[in-house]
């Protein structure tokens, strides 16, 4: 048992003894770890939970854990929590099923962490952490918080090695010239709303010109509230931003919420005038003599005509 070096997926919850989160801890060539940690916070012995388990995580991280797993229907909110010392040898991690308030002092040092799937607020301050890793090469960013929303700028001295992007979630970006410079495929949201609000800040594009190693591009453009000249311009922008790369991706624009935009109503600038002429068709009936009923109409035309 104490030679194992993989586990895929482990489940935590009631049913679980504190004994056996323990024996975890004693895995020193443990290399890749999965977690699914249903502990909830209506749990009486939580906190006895959640302290073992940090401690745990310290064990394997001085020794060989390189691949981390976190899932949670439950805050994770109790991994912001020191770790001594921290899993240096960490390559990857990913947290999935709830968002963290921010992302966790520990994470800083993690020299050799490359790939970072998180589901956490973003923020400037968020964006900030994140380009400091030194080894960063995919990044996948989940922001599913609500509220309010500030455009974050992603400049240029951070990000350096940073090869693989993909953000979701209610937050806008806005990219620095010379940020990113060896970025390949970039994967993002755009809410129209957003960045109709931003055109102060950057170019219409959110910057997407500036990415000079970009060589795919997908845009999911949210557009409830929006009206359609402001998504096609928004489109339009994209499009002559991606041009301009050296790499010229074409990017795959994606419409959401379509059925949420606003909708002008049909006006009618103009009313036809249209005039129906209708001529009658008059018959005279002559009511004396034998013939009565009698009809006149051909003899009344040949009269006008004469006439005219």
């Amino acid at each position: 048992m104490k030679a194992l070096e993989f586990l895929s997926l482990i489940v935590v919850d009631y049913t679980t003894s504190i004994t056996m989160i323990q024996e975890l801890g004693s895995l020193k060539k443990l290399r890749t770890l999965g977690l699914d940690w249903r502990i909830g916070t209506q749990h009486r012995d939580k906190s006895i939970y959640t302290d073992k388990f940090v401690s745990v995580l310290g064990n394997l991280g001085r020794s060989n854990l390189q691949y981390l797993t976190l899932i949670s229907p439950w805050s994770l909110d109790f991994i912001l929590d020191p770790w001594s010392p921290a899993p240096h040898l960490l390559q990857e991690l990913g947290t999935k099923g709830w968002n963290l308030s921010k992302i966790p002092t520990w994470m800083i040092s993690l020299a050799n962490l490359t790939y970072l799937d998180i589901e956490v607020k973003v923020t400037q301050e968020t964006l900030e952490i994140l380009g400091d890793f030194p080894s960063l090469l995919f990044l996948k960013l989940h922001s599913n918080i609500a509220g309010p929303r500030e455009c974050c700028l992603v400049s240029r001295s951070r990000f350096q090695c940073l090869k693989k992007f993909n953000i979701f979630g209610w937050t806008s970006l806005m990219f620095e010239e010379g940020s990113m410079p060896v970025l390949d495929t970039l994967e993002l949201q755009i809410i129209v709303r957003d960045a109709q609000n931003s055109k102060g800040i950057g170019h219409p594009d959110c910057g997407i010109r500036y990415l000079s190693a970009l060589r795919k591009l997908v845009v999911n453009i949210h557009c409830q509230g929006a009206r359609i000249e402001e998504v096609e311009a928004l489109e339009a922008a994209i499009q002559i931003g991606a041009s301009m790369l050296p790499n010229q991706p074409k990017p795959a624009l994606h419409r959401f919420e379509v059925a949420e935009m606003v909708k002008d109503d049909a006006k009618h600038d103009e009313e036809e005038d249209k005039r129906q002429i209708s001529t009658p068709t008059w018959f005279f009936f002559n009511s004396s003599g034998s013939g009565g009923g009698q009809d006149t109409t051909s003899s009344l035309c040949l009269d006008l005509l004469q006439d005219g």
